[in-house]
């Protein structure tokens, strides 16, 4: 009777010391970590999730990601597209140090894209997706702006 107990309890305490050395401590732990899925915000926030795309004048495209844990201080994209592979260079939002934005060439609406989010340093891929650009958010100009430039729409 002792034999089996002894025996079940040591194959418990392998299995639990496997499981905890192969667990990875974050979801983007070590270089063989799986890459996530990338998805839209507003479908899937997720541990990485893409925000939107937009317009970064006079001809860059603007892609925002936003991370739902903290811990990473770099990343960059790499969009490819019609055979063509571009890497984007993303920063860090002052305000809302989840949030970067990342920049490039800038692709044409309709285009499908392919997103993959890594880190520069090891080059360790944290997440992909596939996308089609059916809309840019274009940039806002502040009131002051237009005031100090002169409006093209004078008050009656």
């Amino acid at each position: 009777m002792i034999r089996p107990r002894y025996a079940f309890c040591s194959l418990v305490t392998a299995l639990i010391a496997v499981a905890s050395a192969c667990a990875p401590s974050s979801p983007f732990a070590g270089p063989t970590a799986t890459p996530l899925p990338l998805s839209r915000c507003d479908e899937n926030p997720g541990i990485l999730c893409l925000v939107t795309f937009g317009i970064q004048p006079p001809d860059q495209m603007l892609i925002a990601i936003r991370l739902a844990l903290g811990g990473l201080d770099e990343v960059e994209a790499v969009v490819e597209s019609n055979g063509q592979k571009r890497t984007y260079v993303c920063h860090a939002s002052a305000e809302l140090p989840r949030d970067f934005y990342c920049t490039g060439p800038q692709i044409p609406l309709g285009s499908r894209v392919r997103i993959e989010i890594f880190t520069p340093p090891s080059k360790t891929t944290l997440a992909s997706g596939d996308f089609v650009l059916t809309a840019f958010a274009l940039p806002t100009v502040p009131i002051g702006g237009l005031e100090a430039a002169g409006t093209a729409y004078p008050n009656p």
